[in-house]
């Protein structure tokens, strides 16, 4: 009951903007079925038994009787899709061809929830106020979140199996209460955040290991550190290596990338021309614009509220330090994929947007600021709604 109100909030601001963002035809999106690793992949698990598949992907049909098998997911990152779409598929009558399209929507609300709960008692102050230009407020930061394009264009239209939208958040989720607790909370915070993330990717343990020494006030592996540390990079490594375990096992054939491939060490230049390109000239689609807008914004709202430079800046560091090693490490694959990658971008500067906004005290703030805050929002808005429409406009 205490936190009723704000979820009836959330949902209620959630669904209008959701009503919003379908007259950019991303309602037609949502019931298109399609073929992707995912239904490909569940299709094949629930029509046979374990021992036909071993709980590994396929990027298509055509897999199953050449026994090639896709084995750059884990196990648990797979089965918890596969469960989740199950019961979708259960409720709605569907197939797995369309209740992918919904993982989208799910995603974006734990987006909002995370937020909530990192803003819980300023978001409460906000609803309890029973102020309108207060709620105003906060319906066009709801709004902020839900119609920026990237996340419906890039599930809707690319990759359902989008795990860096996740891992983003939890990262961002670090940003904020890694320095706050003392260190035996902070190591509990870690150990979680670590086992969830070295669940989806192996890779992602290194900027996990790397927030972790930034957030320290020392230059040194702290006994339960290391423990942590340690933990985790074994289970991420049994995470990684569990596929490739089974792929043998069965006798399939491992069609997945190399490291070599994805690193750009290959010495290609089709897709990557310099380690530079991620950044500068990515193989696949970009959203410059957005980015642009969202650190306009983000810069405005810093000027406006005369925020603390040094603050803003650690906390971007903390967001931004998996998309800086990613870019880094695995280059080629990023910029092959960046409708995914862009997720390590475009996520933090919403979330770091978002969380100075709802930590303002309204009553503080000038009428002068309010309106001018108030229309930036708008035009942020319109810009994201129409780089969303752009997208969908053939569908």
């Amino acid at each position: 009951m205490k936190y009723l109100k704000a979820f009836i909030y959330l949902f209620l601001f959630f669904t209008l903007w959701i009503l919003m963002i379908w007259i950019t035809k991303v309602f037609q999106a949502s019931f298109i079925d399609r073929n992707t690793f995912f239904s490909s992949t569940f299709n094949w698990w629930s029509q046979n038994n374990f021992n036909h598949h071993y709980f590994l992907g396929i990027i298509n049909d055509d897999y199953i009787p050449k026994n090639h098998v896709y084995t750059s997911y884990t196990i648990q990152a797979l089965f918890a899709n596969y469960t989740l779409l199950s019961t979708l598929n259960f409720i709605t009558g569907r197939t797995f061809e369309v209740t992918q399209n919904f993982l989208v929507y799910i995603f974006e609300f734990l987006f909002l929830v995370t937020m909530y709960f990192t803003r819980k008692k300023q978001i409460d102050v906000i609803l309890k106020s029973n102020n309108l230009l207060h709620i105003i407020w906060f319906f066009l930061i709801v709004g902020i979140l839900v119609t920026n394009p990237l996340p419906w264009i890039s599930f809707l239209k690319y990759s359902t199996e989008n795990f860096y939208f996740i891992i983003s958040l939890v990262f961002c989720y670090l940003s904020v209460f890694a320095r706050s607790f003392n260190l035996q909370k902070k190591d509990i915070l870690f150990l979680i955040t670590g086992l969830i993330i070295s669940s989806f990717f192996i890779v992602f343990i290194v900027p996990w290991i790397f927030l972790y020494i930034y957030t320290e006030y020392k230059i040194k592996l702290r006994k339960k550190m290391l423990i942590n540390i340690s933990i985790v990079s074994f289970y991420g490594i049994l995470s990684y290596l569990t596929p490739f375990i089974l792929q043998r096992v069965k006798g399939f054939v491992n069609v997945s990338s190399s490291y070599l491939f994805r690193s750009g060490l290959d010495g290609s230049s089709y897709y990557l021309k310099s380690s530079l390109s991620p950044i500068f000239d990515a193989a696949s689609e970009q959203h410059i614009v957005n980015i642009l807008l969202l650190i306009i914004s983000l810069s405005l709202t810093i000027y406006i509220l005369k925020i603390n430079w040094k603050s803003v800046l650690d906390r971007l560091i903390l967001s931004f330090i998996p998309a800086l090693l990613v870019f880094a490490i695995i280059p080629q694959h990023s910029t092959i994929h960046m409708y995914m990658f862009e997720f390590l971008v475009i996520i933090p500067l919403v979330f770091n947007l978002i969380f100075y906004l709802l930590s303002i005290d309204l009553n503080k703030l000038s009428p002068k600021k309010y309106v001018v805050l108030c229309i930036s929002f708008i035009f942020l808005i319109m810009g994201q709604l129409i780089e969303l429409s752009k997208s969908f406009i053939n569908w």
